[in-house]
């Protein structure tokens, strides 16, 4: 699976789970968790149906009385939400990233990162349904909670605000602040400057610039919509 070789892991993947189900039984983390590669595999093939039904099967173990696993629960819960987004079942999958939401908040301090995820998901759902106030306010959620768990100065933050950026203009940028886009472009510069400087190894270096490509193309679309060229050519 991690080289991307998808059916070949699936190959290995379901006889391990039938393996672990005679050992075990249906009730079991190794069993629930299988079913959770699984559904990783079937998603980056593309075939969310069958992910789908995977990581159903691995939330119904995390759920019985027996095992209760919050954390596996929230996860299962935003997996699915995640297959239902990439088939452009976009309020099914707000559906369930709430219901991620609501156990991680439960959970307090012990999965900020999880809330994170959930906040931003959410955010990107509401942006794609057009309530763009909603996206903004669970969106500047994912990124409070990232400096909460991170600190300020954190390379991760950047793609917060990058997803903040995106939901003020991409999809409404008649209605949009050009200030409050600026900031954010302006944040993420700063933020990809210190993680190239704190990194030394040439194959990181090359592994975040790749990451911040992508960003850093967004922001110049931003900057040619939003300046005329001859303001662009006085570098402002």
């Amino acid at each position: 699976t991690e080289k991307e070789d998808y059916a070949k892991g699936l190959e290995y993947l379901e006889p391990a789970l039938q393996i672990y189900l005679k050992r075990y039984g249906e009730i079991d983390e190794d069993v629930a968790e299988t079913y959770n590669l699984i559904g990783i595999a079937q998603f980056l093939r593309k075939e969310y149906d069958l992910a789908i039904e995977a990581y159903t099967q691995a939330l119904k173990i995390y759920q019985h009385p027996d095992l209760e696993f919050i954390e596996g629960q929230t996860n299962a819960l935003n997996n699915i939400g995640g297959a239902h987004f990439e088939a452009g079942e976009t309020q099914k999958a707000l559906d369930y990233y709430l219901r991620s939401m609501r156990l991680n908040q439960k959970m307090g301090d012990e999965n900020l990162d999880g809330l994170a995820d959930n906040y931003t998901n959410i955010g990107l759902c509401y942006n794609e349904l057009g309530q763009f106030n909603s996206a903004e306010a669970y969106l500047k959620k994912a990124l409070k909670t990232s400096i909460d768990l991170f600190g300020e100065a954190h390379p991760e933050n950047a793609y917060h605000y990058d997803n903040l950026a995106r939901a003020h203009y991409l999809e409404n940028f008649v209605k949009s602040s050009p200030d409050a886009i600026s900031a954010c472009y302006q944040q993420i510069d700063r933020l990809i400057d210190v993680m190239r400087q704190e990194q030394s190894a040439k194959g990181s270096k090359l592994f975040w610039t790749e990451e911040a490509l992508p960003i850093y193309e967004r922001a110049v679309q931003f900057s040619l919509i939003q300046y005329p060229e001859p303001q662009l050519d006085q570098g402002k």
